[in-house]
């Protein structure tokens, strides 16, 4: 059954290319009305986050944060004393475990990665898109446009199981269900999260979707049957949130990098995520995200093994950007 939406306008937008992704918040029509655009990142751990905040601290303090040129390229996450920046116009909400319910907070650094002093691709994603939304409304003399990254993100889930869509066989996966209540709970409640009424009223746009996922059914031999719930998936997610043409990012497993460690198994799961997305249905609306390029090789391990990259704060957000230019 497809998801209803009582309080919100949803917006369809059909792709040519992901482009969209980007384009979308500099191409929203001068409009009285509110607008908040959504973004959902889903998947596994590296979803969620599991990149070291307190290397990400080095890295925004590498100089000196008061200095007013700062060529540093994480240094807008934090203020000129070192402090985490927070947002007045990115949010984020996120059901982190299901007793806690959906909680919500602007866009930090800390709150939402898979432990306390870990952090995930919301971040350097948030601040882009945020920026971008940020100088069109300084054009417009506005802000009534805020964006709400929704993440659906829990690690050790597989697509065989946890996330299975409904039109594969079998049951249902929980954590697929659990998507579509994130969605359908945020619009709902869009006031509460904002922190203003008024957005209740808001004219609400589904923009884009990142999935990042794929090492658990790897590593538990549920990968065989990856690729045909894969594409089960991606219909049935654009099916529930009745959107045919849903914009939607696909992240390359590529934990290992390049080189001669690389197994043979990683390598047909990346040609097998790479195969999806140039299926004839697929092609105009769907990416293939690089990831293993940003790998690291000679670094020794920040908080984990390959399968979450290591751990490393700057493969993390070189990431989370390049999501940004697709």
């Amino acid at each position: 059954m497809a998801m209803t939406v009582t309080k919100a306008t949803v917006r369809h937008y059909s792709a040519c290319n992901f482009l969209v992704v980007v384009l979308i918040c500099l191409s929203v029509t001068v409009r009285a009305e509110k607008t908040v655009q959504i973004f959902i990142i889903a998947g596994g751990g590296n979803a969620q986050g599991h990149a070291s905040i307190p290397e990400l601290h080095d890295l925004c303090t590498a100089d000196d944060p008061s200095q007013a040129n700062s060529t540093n390229p994480y240094r807008h996450l934090v203020d000129s004393k070192g402090m985490w920046v927070t947002r007045d116009d990115v949010y984020v909400t996120y059901e982190k475990s299901r007793n806690d319910g959906l909680t919500h907070a602007p866009l930090g650094v800390k709150g939402f990665g898979n432990t306390p002093n870990s952090f995930g691709p919301d971040v350097e994603f948030g601040h882009v898109m945020g920026d971008s939304l940020k100088e069109l409304d300084n054009k417009r003399d506005t802000d009534n446009n805020k964006i709400v990254i929704v993440k659906a993100a829990w690690d050790k889930r597989t697509l065989a199981k946890d996330f299975r869509p409904p039109s594969a066989e079998g049951l249902t996966g929980f954590q697929y269900l659990r998507i579509l209540s994130s969605v359908k709970q945020t619009i709902s409640n869009m006031g509460e999260i904002l922190g203003d009424k008024s957005f209740d009223r808001a004219d609400v746009e589904i923009v884009g979707l990142v999935w990042w996922h794929g090492y658990d059914d790897l590593r538990k031999e549920t990968g065989d049957e990856y690729e045909e719930n894969l594409q089960h998936f991606l219909r049935d997610i654009r099916e529930e949130l009745e959107l045919p043409y849903l914009p939607i990012l696909i992240a390359e497993l590529g934990g290992q990098g390049h080189g001669d460690n690389v197994t043979k198994a990683e390598l047909d799961f990346r040609a097998m995520q790479l195969r999806i997305t140039q299926l004839p249905e697929f092609n105009r609306t769907t990416r293939l995200l690089p990831t293993a390029k940003y790998h690291v090789q000679d670094d020794s391990p920040t908080t984990d093994d390959y399968t979450h990259y290591y751990g490393r704060a700057h493969t993390s957000t070189f990431i989370s950007a390049y999501c940004l230019l697709l």
